[in-house]
């Protein structure tokens, strides 16, 4: 029962004020209270109102991304979605927010939620913020070179830990 109520938090959150305020008035009681809990808790984590930030359709169908990037690139994508959470702390973790956005713009990562929980609400907000204005084809050769350089890190990671499991003797 408690998905349901995320999820029509998350539906109700993606809706102008107006619409919002119509719908919990047409609720129960005890379904409008632990509905606006919910709500309060998508604002205080950052997440933005509206439909701003809810992804595109597309947004991640290799389609799309290959009108965007190189193939080298592409690549680079893949490593980089695949990584572990792990892998992507230990290379992102230190970077600057305007790197951490420019990567973060480029898709919905399969680790960006879990990524962005390891911050603090306030650091968590300025790089939602910062990377829903990053345009990934804005400066196109500059994003791929730090997609170049992400996913070169994430595989140095696991040759480096393939080679301390199977050490050559």
């Amino acid at each position: 029962m408690i998905a349901g109520m995320r999820q029509a938090a998350l539906f109700l959150h993606s809706l102008n004020k107006k619409d919002q305020k119509w719908l919990l008035k047409q609720l129960p009681a005890n379904k409008k209270a632990q509905l606006l809990l919910l709500l309060d808790e998508l604002k205080s984590v950052g997440i933005p109102g509206g439909q701003n930030w809810l992804p595109s359709v597309n947004e991640d169908s290799p389609q799309d991304l290959s009108k965007e990037f190189s193939p080298e690139s592409i690549s680079c994508i893949a490593i980089i979605d695949s990584a572990s959470i792990e892998q992507v702390k230990k290379t992102l973790l230190g970077e600057p927010d305007v790197i951490i956005a420019t990567v973060l713009a480029v898709r919905r990562w399969s680790w960006k939620e879990q990524f962005l929980n390891l911050f603090a609400a306030k650091r968590k907000k300025q790089l939602v913020g910062l990377h829903e204005h990053k345009k990934p084809n804005g400066s196109k050769k500059l994003t791929e070179a730090i997609l170049m350089s992400v996913a070169e890190r994430i595989k140095n990671q696991s040759s480096y830990s393939d080679a301390q499991l199977n050490p050559v003797l």
